[in-house]
């Protein structure tokens, strides 16, 4: 079962850049697709709070919430949204999941992992397979608007991965996931 489930959820991932491609080439605005897209959760984990009455949230809990929300949601979806009119999704999606190579120089920076050799080298050949997967692109135009798209779309793994490494190293305590996912 745990294996339907894995093949289901990367199905539901990959096909989320490819419908978003559809949709903004198809004059959806990409705010509107975010919120609409946000929404749907929220009303659901509201409910769920509501069930359980728990909507405990103090201050420190608050500003995580947002930071976590603006770094592992907002930026990056956004991003995926306006890049997904100009780089091919398939293209995008490879990109949008190179945030593993982010993470680990992010948490070594904030001292959440020690520097590794090995770690680092693997962090290299990953960087090395996004240009080798970047570069050859280049000639929709060089310079031009496709080439400034791919660079701002390497926004969207870097913004996950300060997300993960936020999480993880600036936690405040208390409450419960559902709160924080909900606010």
């Amino acid at each position: 079962m745990g294996v339907i489930l894995l093949i289901l959820l990367g199905v539901d991932w990959a096909s989320g850049y490819a419908i978003a491609g559809y949709c903004m080439t198809h004059g959806v605005s990409p705010y509107g697709y975010a919120f609409w897209q946000s929404f749907g959760p929220f009303i659901l984990l509201l409910l769920i709070q509501l069930i359980r009455r728990d909507f405990w949230l103090a201050k420190s809990g608050a500003i995580y919430a947002v930071l976590c929300g603006l770094f592992g949601i907002v930026i990056p979806n956004l991003l995926i949204y306006f890049a997904s009119i100009h780089v091919p999704s398939g293209l995008l999606t490879i990109i949008a999941n190179a945030s593993p190579i982010f993470t680990y120089i992010l948490a070594v920076l904030f001292r959440d992992e020690k520097f590794s050799v090995a770690r680092f080298s693997v962090v290299i050949f990953g960087m090395c397979g996004v240009a080798l997967i970047i570069l050859p692109n280049q000639h929709l135009e060089l310079f031009g608007i496709a080439h400034g798209w791919l660079l701002l779309a390497l926004l969207i793994p870097l913004s996950y991965a300060f997300s993960a490494v936020y999480i993880s190293r600036f936690h405040p305590g208390g409450g419960n996931y559902l709160s924080y996912a909900m606010w």
